[in-house]
């Protein structure tokens, strides 16, 4: 293939290999695998990244002067010198060994891999519907974060997509300790959808998602109901194919609760802002496992914390219903949940003892709650922390 070169603009380049590179991990299964592969044809440029799991794919059909070729470099570099090119335009020219970048009156020099040598991308499914692409990309910013890490629970450390209707899916993480949920609409491209197929994504192939920039993306999926394989997300000229997880995941419709002995409708800066107090005594790490106090009484909320570094205790206003009640709960865990909801008020809903506490937008009736928890769109859910105070 003849050496390929091209000119563009400096900005759209520097989006789509910032956009590319996102997926190339830190440590590669083999070193090619830290390559970005750019490939320019009739219909334009290609840069395209695969880690094995998960691969980028975005197209430029603006890029100008185009011979066609490849050329394979290190993602990562690349990323990090487009972020910090000049604004004027790009000039690529591949020279065998090595690729020539000339923006204004600076010239970079690459050393180049072995482009054939690079894995073939897997096609992209049929496709199974479509979702507003902000729609998806806000449901997915809203659950992400209570998905787990532990690499000991793989089926934690993805979302769970759920079809739950002809017009429903549902996005779902949890790490244990924690619980978000969040129904979207979609149009199913099948006269027959399967409903109740789950689908386990690793969050860190969904958490580009928000970049694909079309005003809607189309969902596609391999395999059978039983036996999905692969998902496809795409839209404009961006795409992107995960491997799914093969593993279990908990039933977290069955945690949300049954009764609320208490609801208390809260502000949500103003609790957010108090957390933040709190966070500057307890640290703000969620592994050092921080502890933090919620005393709901009186139509007052006591927030406390104490550590060998210091003691925060402050009253904030809310509205209570049903009986006062006193959880202990991860402050981090809390502050995350309270930024999910994107919201500035909210329904705290308290089961009494251990029993997950319940974060929904808005202020919420408790019967309209249980009914239809997910109501205004997102849920969160947190676990108390068992505490034993001190003896005298």
């Amino acid at each position: 293939m003849p050496d390929l070169s091209f000119t563009m603009d400096r900005d759209a380049f520097t989006e789509a290999v910032t956009w590319a590179a996102r997926i190339i991990p830190g440590k590669p299964q083999t070193p090619i695998l830290a390559g970005m592969l750019v490939t320019g044809g009739p219909p334009g440029l290609t840069l395209s990244s695969f880690d094995l799991d998960v691969s980028a794919e975005i197209g430029l059909p603006d890029a100008q002067h185009v011979t066609p070729g490849s050329s394979l470099v290190s993602g990562r570099l690349l990323a990090t010198i487009a972020k910090v090119l000049p604004r004027k335009p790009v000039t690529w020219t591949d020279n065998g060994s090595t690729v020539a970048i000339r923006c204004g009156k600076v010239d970079f020099s690459l050393p180049t891999m072995l482009a054939d040598q690079y894995p073939v991308l897997p096609a992209l499914p049929e496709d199974t519907g479509t979702v507003s692409a902000d729609e998806f990309s806000h449901a997915v910013t809203q659950v992400i974060g209570a998905a787990s890490s532990d690499e000991a629970k793989p089926g934690q450390m993805c979302v769970s997509l759920e079809i739950t209707s002809e017009s429903t899916l549902t996005l779902t993480t949890t790490n244990g300790h924690r619980i978000a949920m969040r129904e979207i609409d979609w149009t199913p491209l099948s006269d027959h959808p399967a409903i109740g197929q789950r689908l386990l994504i690793p969050t860190r192939a969904l958490a580009e998602i928000g970049r694909l920039g079309d005003d809607q993306v189309y969902l596609a999926i391999s395999g059978d109901e039983s036996n999905a394989q692969l998902l496809g997300i795409h839209g404009g000229t961006r795409r992107m194919t995960s491997r799914l997880v093969d593993d279990k995941f908990p039933n977290c419709r069955a945690a949300l609760p049954k009764q609320y002995l208490t609801t208390a409708a809260v502000v949500v800066p103003e609790i957010a802002e108090s957390v933040t107090r709190a966070l500057a005594v307890t640290g703000s790490s969620a592994d050092n496992h921080p502890r933090m106090k919620l005393t709901f009484g009186d139509n007052t909320l006591n927030v406390y914390a104490s550590t060998s570094i210091g003691t925060v205790n402050e009253d904030i206003d809310v509205q209570l219903t049903g009986e006062p009640e006193t959880v202990w709960i991860n402050p981090v865990y809390l502050m995350d949940s309270l930024n999910a909801l994107d919201s500035d008020k909210a329904t705290i809903g308290l089961q009494g003892g251990l029993r997950g506490l319940m974060f929904a937008p808005d202020v919420v009736e408790a019967d309209d709650l249980l009914a239809n928890p997910l109501a205004g769109e997102t849920i969160q859910m947190i676990q108390p922390i068992r505490h034993t105070e001190p003896a005298a």
